[in-house]
């Protein structure tokens, strides 16, 4: 098979942010359902169940959220779980 190598290697996009692109709260089935997409089209899901699930359920349904958007809330959530470095910054829309 015939390839070209190429003289310079082509660097891949570079990560900078992330935004939420899914919130699905399910009580009955006791899932919280979470993603984020970052500039470069990566989707990062994080799925808790159980208990877990339900405990951010009701934290949610109580939080003020004119305080800290829901958005912000799950971004810094998954961002502490370790699935991605950071902060969050601007305004909720």
């Amino acid at each position: 098979m015939e390839i070209l190598t190429l003289a310079a290697p082509v660097a891949p996009p570079t990560v900078t942010d992330y935004k939420v692109i899914r919130i699905d709260l399910n009580r009955k089935e006791q899932i919280f359902h979470m993603a984020a997409e970052s500039n470069t089209g990566v989707i990062v899901e994080r799925i808790e169940r159980g208990d877990v699930a339900m405990s951010l359920m009701i934290a949610l349904n109580k939080a003020n959220l004119s305080i800290k958007s829901l958005e912000r809330r799950v971004l810094e959530y998954m961002a502490g779980k370790g699935d991605f470095a950071g902060s969050v910054t601007g305004a909720p829309d």
